[in-house]
This record gives C-alpha cells, sequence and structure tokens, in this order.
C-alpha cells in the first residue's frame, strides 16, 4: 500500500461540483492499493500517518518535527489513487496492473478508512468518492510532502503474501527452480566445451605422434606400418 502524505493548511475533493471531502489543518492523504494488500499493510499506514511528527512542538513552536497529526487535533482527508501503482517502464503509456481491481480494492478502501476512524477520533476522518473523477484542492503547508509504502516496514518473518501464498519479494520453489537449472545448464555447457577442447588436443598430439613413428620406420627400410595404439 502507497500513499502520498501531504501536510496542510486546507485540501477538498468535488465531484460534479458537489463537496465530498473537506478538511483545514492536517493531513491529505492519498492512497494506492495494490493485489497483494492485506490488513497488516493497512494497521502499518494507519499507525504511521497517525504518529509521523510533521509539526513543531506545541509548547516551543522552534522545535520543529515534533508533533503529529493526533497531537494537534487536527484532521485527515483521505483520497484512493490508483495511478500511485502506475508504471512507465514500456513506452509513455501508463500501466496500472499492479493497482488492485477496483471491486475488491473498495473493500480495502473502506477497511483503511474504518480503522482511521477507530484509531482516531471519527470525525476528523474525510474521505473522497472511490471510483469517481474528482477535483482535489489542497493548499500544502511547507510545502511538506511523504512518500509512504508498507513494504518498506515488512518483517522478514510477517511480510504479506502475495497472491499465491507466498511473501512479498521472495521467489516460488518453481521459480528458484528454475533459476538452479539454469544457472546448471551453463555450467554443464562450460564444462562440455572444455572437455570437447581437451579431446581436440589430445587426438592431435596422438596423431603427430604417429606420424612421426611411421615415418623412423620408413627410415629404416621396413615397410610394416605402424599406427598408434
Amino acid at each position: 500500500m502507497r500513499v502520498v502524505m501531504q501536510r496542510v493548511t486546507s485540501a477538498s475533493v468535488t465531484v460534479e461540483k458537489r463537496t465530498v471531502g473537506e478538511i483545514k489543518k492536517g493531513l491529505l492523504l492519498l492512497v494506492g492499493i495494490t493485489g497483494d494488500d492485506t490488513k497488516k499493510d493497512a494497521e502499518l499506514i494507519v499507525r504511521k500517518c497517525l504518529n509521523t511528527r510533521l509539526w513543531p512542538d506545541k509548547e516551543n513552536p522552534d522545535r520543529g518535527w515534533a508533533s503529529s497529526v493526533v497531537d494537534n487535533d487536527y484532521e485527515l482527508l483521505v483520497v484512493s489513487q490508483f495511478t500511485l501503482y502506475g508504471k512507465l517502464k514500456k513506452g509513455n503509456k501508463p500501466d496500472f496492473h499492479m493497482a488492485m481491481p477496483p471491486d475488491q480494492a473498495t473493500v480495502e478502501f473502506d477497511h483503511l478508512l474504518e480503522m482511521f476512524r477507530k484509531s482516531y477520533k471519527a470525525e476528523r476522518i474525510q474521505q473522497g468518492e472511490f471510483g469517481a473523477m474528482m477535483k482535489v484542492a489542497l493548499e500544502n503547508d511547507g510545502p511538506v510532502t511523504i512518500y509512504l509504502d508498507s513494504a518498506d516496514w515488512q518483517d522478514p518473518g510477517s511480510q504479506s503474501q502475495g497472491a499465491n501464498g507466498i511473501p512479498k519479494g521472495q521467489k516460488s520453489a518453481e521459480e528458484k527452480g528454475e533459476a538452479i537449472l539454469k544457472a546448471g545448464g551453463e555450467k554443464g555447457k562450460g564444462r562440455k566445451e572444455k572437455t570437447e577442447s581437451t579431446a581436440s588436443r589430445s587426438v592431435e598430439g596422438k596423431s603427430t605422434e604417429g606420424t612421426q613413428k611411421l615415418e623412423e620406420v620408413e627410415d629404416g627400410g621396413l615397410t610394416k606400418e605402424v599406427t598408434d595404439s
């Protein structure tokens, strides 16, 4: 799960000239959900967003980066944005295949909102409209923008699992086996080439030795043919 977290003095979302979400000071969160995301990813995102210190100390304003959105009783505006998983590896048209399909993503997005409301004050959580063409307006304070990815905080022993049941970032046994076979094939090819080269040199050496023996016999006046053994 990816989030672009922006510290704002105000932000709003409108759909067809209708305001669906609006906040004053707080955080605007643009959220991207991928096919492998689970409840664990949502928990990590909620915890980070609510506890990241992006504001000065309330009692000592000169001390920066000391208080969170919760410490200041500010608001959050959460907006779904699948384009955070867009890729431009080939060509100029974005590829969004890494984004979770809409029918599944809407469930995960609602679950994320529920977790925010349970972890903080429900009335402080505003949202955009999932799947709609939205107009997002904001006044970035700073500007301060932080990029979050739940994959960055996964412990090796408790990684989220993908659709194939394998922890994110890990190869399956089949993939590992293919890699081993490929490596073994390359080594075997190298050994074969080396063996053929050695055999070729040996044959050439024996052939030369046999010729020399034959010449010596002929010089001695014998007509018996000598061959290599």
